[in-house]
Parts: structure tokens; C-alpha cells; sequence
């Protein structure tokens, strides 16, 4: 019966082993993503945790801080750098919203 030519049931295993390579293969795109940005996290999060100020005043050492912090909001959010303005404004309006800075 499957050995038919135009078989529909032929056609239906088809489709579905296609089906099935298909959804596996996006599986597995998906799962090297998240680690991927999993691995980009833990480079933020170390740099934000490593940071040492001078002082209460240290703006450079600050503003270095608030960006690390920018940028791994923006990875942990599953954006690409640059890749969404109005997104990235949202993620700093957010974060002043937390730690603001001093003007």
C-alpha cells in the first residue's frame, strides 16, 4: 500500500517525518540561542558584579556600571544590541526609573 505511487499514505508519512526533522531542527537552533545568550549574560553579569568604585563619586566607574547594567538588560531581554530603539528606550527608562543619575 505505501509502495504505491501517489499513495496518500506515503505522502502522509512524508510530511510528517518532514514535519518532524523540521521541528528538531528547531529545537536545536533555539536551545544554541539560548545558550548563547546565556553565555553573553554571564560575561555581563560578571563585569557588573567585578566592579569597584573609587568613591560615592566616582562617575566614570558609575556610568561604566550603568551601562554594563543597559547591556545586560538589553541581552536578557532577548534583544540584539542596536537592533530595537524604542525597545532599548524603554529598558533605560526602566532602569532610571530604578538608579537614576545624578545630574
Amino acid at each position: 500500500r505505501l509502495l504505491t505511487e501517489d499513495s496518500p499514505s506515503l505522502e502522509t508519512v512524508k510530511m510528517q517525518v518532514a514535519f518532524d526533522t523540521a521541528k528538531l531542527d528547531e529545537i536545536d537552533a533555539l536551545e544554541a540561542m539560548r545558550e548563547s545568550r546565556e553565555r553573553r549574560e554571564e560575561v555581563l553579569i560578571r563585569g557588573i558584579v567585578t566592579a569597584q568604585l573609587k568613591g560615592s563619586n566616582d562617575v566614570q566607574a558609575l556610568t561604566t556600571l550603568y551601562r554594563r547594567i543597559f547591556n545586560f538588560l538589553v541581552v536578557r531581554s532577548g534583544l540584539e544590541p542596536s537592533a530595537n530603539r524604542a525597545a532599548e528606550r524603554e529598558i533605560a527608562a526602566a532602569l532610571e526609573s530604578v538608579f537614576p543619575r545624578g545630574g
